[in-house]
């Protein structure tokens, strides 16, 4: 489909028992669908850290979602994994630190 802003590619898996199954699976070309999801656990206090966002696929009423922070893993920019993370981290909930 559309190559310049999102890559949509369709992938037809096939299990052990035969069954076959198509998925959509979006993504970003220049990463090349690596990405890093970030779960934040604040121990003392036994919460997560999830982030609402506006979300154009949110259902009328609501108008955003729920999420983990996330971002792309581009190894152009990133030494690794990790980085891209603490990137993201950085980025979305302004949070820095912590045990990793």
């Amino acid at each position: 489909l559309h190559d310049r802003y999102l890559r949509v590619e369709s992938r037809l898996v096939r299990y052990p028992d035969g069954r076959e199954v198509a998925f959509d699976i979006v993504g970003h070309p220049k990463n090349e669908h690596h990405f890093v999801v970030v779960f934040v656990y604040f121990t003392a206090r036994r919460s997560a850290v999830l982030l609402r966002e506006f979300a154009q696929a949110a259902l009328p009423q609501r108008g955003s979602l729920a999420n983990l922070p996330t971002g792309g893993f581009d190894p152009r920019k990133h030494a690794s994994r990790a980085e891209a993370a603490r990137a993201e981290l950085s980025e979305e909930a302004q949070l820095r630190g912590g045990e990793w």
